[in-house]
């Protein structure tokens, strides 16, 4: 298993079924557009990048309101829970690019997240989304037999290691398309995100039917 985490400890084979969809693949051009706003942010600055591409999102409300207008501009164009899912996945990742740990209500989203992606970069940005995106993903959907299965003391365990695995194959998958050139292409060509989830999705897998071996 490509994750490290321990084998007996992560299984998540039992809760899977065969041939089970798990991402929505149709979330793709919503992905990269989440992606041509990280790289607008770390090139341009907070400001201008949401004022160019972010029409009616106002960018002096508190850390909270902000965060929300951002998800919801991003997510307009998807509903129902793949919708829930994803704008999860994008606060989460905005909250800890800003600044994980401090008080919501006093963090800079804006400072926060802009020296984020020019300290780092877009493409890390992306694989911290996704990450978010996928494990919460999976984990609505073997949450309830686990429980039934393990008892509510090992859900937690359970959850970060879901939450690691999910991060490392994300981050070989985002790392082989930025080698390949793939990324580069993304924000442009929107539909390169429903590839980029398919890819995901296949690497994820993979990986839940080989751990063991």
């Amino acid at each position: 298993m490509r994750s490290g985490v321990r084998r007996k400890e992560f299984d998540l084979r039992p809760f899977l079924e065969p041939g089970e969809r798990i991402l929505d693949v149709d979330i793709g051009r919503t992905v990269a557009a989440v992606y041509a706003l990280a790289l607008a942010i770390s090139s341009k600055g907070f400001e201008a990048a949401v004022r160019v591409s972010m029409e009616g999102v106002e960018t002096d409300q508190p850390g909270p309101g902000l965060v929300t207008a951002i998800t919801e501009h991003l997510s307009r164009s998807i509903t129902g829970l793949k919708a829930d899912l994803f704008r999860k996945a994008v606060q989460e990742s905005i909250l800890d690019a800003a600044g994980v740990g401090y008080d919501l209500h006093k963090l800079n989203i804006k400072v926060g997240l802009e020296s984020y992606l020019r300290k780092r970069s877009a493409d890390q940005f992306l694989a911290l989304f996704l990450s978010r995106y996928v494990s919460n993903a999976v984990w609505l959907r073997i949450q309830d037999p686990l429980r039934e299965k393990t008892g509510s003391r090992s859900l937690r365990k359970f959850s970060v290691s879901l939450e690691r695995f999910c991060a490392l194959i994300v981050g070989s998958v985002v790392e082989e398309w930025r080698t390949e050139g793939k990324l580069k292409q993304l924000a442009a060509k929107k539909s390169l995100g429903n590839a980029l989830i398919e890819t995901i999705e296949t690497r994820l897998k993979f990986d839940v039917a080989n751990h063991m071996k």
